[in-house]
C-alpha cells in the first residue's frame, strides 16, 4: 500500500529514502508522531512530486529541531494534532490545488461547450 501511495504522489525514491532515514534516527516518541502524520499526509495530502518531497523533508526538519531542543511533542503539535497537520499541509497545497481547480474549470467549460454544440444540432 505504501508503494502505491508513493507512486500516486510521485516522490523520488532517493528523496523518500533520505527522509525515512532521517525519521528513523528520531527518538521513539517523535518518530511515532512523525509516522502517524506521514500516514495522514499520504492519505489526505494533495501535494505531489517535488512539493510532496519538500513537505516530508520539512516535517523531518521540524521534528529534528524539536528533538535537538528536547521539546515535548505536544510543543510541536499542540492539543489538536489534526489541526496541526491540516495547518502544516496547507503550506503545500498551492500548486496542486490550483492545478486541480484549473482542471475542474476546463473540464466544466469543455462539457458545457460540448452540450451546447449537441443541443444546437
Amino acid at each position: 500500500m505504501l508503494i502505491t501511495q508513493l507512486r500516486a504522489i510521485d516522490i523520488d525514491d532517493g528523496r523518500w529514502s533520505d527522509y525515512r532515514a532521517r525519521v528513523t534516527t528520531l527518538p521513539q516518541s517523535y518518530r511515532a508522531v512523525v509516522e502517524a502524520i506521514e500516514q495522514y499526509l499520504l492519505a489526505f495530502g494533495r501535494a505531489e512530486g517535488d512539493e510532496a518531497a519538500r513537505m516530508f523533508e520539512d516535517l523531518a526538519d521540524l521534528f529534528e529541531q524539536c528533538a535537538a531542543l528536547t521539546a515535548p511533542v505536544t510543543t510541536i503539535v499542540g492539543s489538536d494534532p489534526a489541526a496541526f497537520v491540516e495547518e502544516f499541509l496547507s503550506n503545500y497545497r498551492g500548486d496542486t490545488l490550483l492545478r486541480a481547480q484549473q482542471l475542474l474549470t476546463h473540464a466544466l467549460a469543455d462539457a458545457c461547450t460540448t452540450a451546447a454544440l449537441q443541443s444546437s444540432r
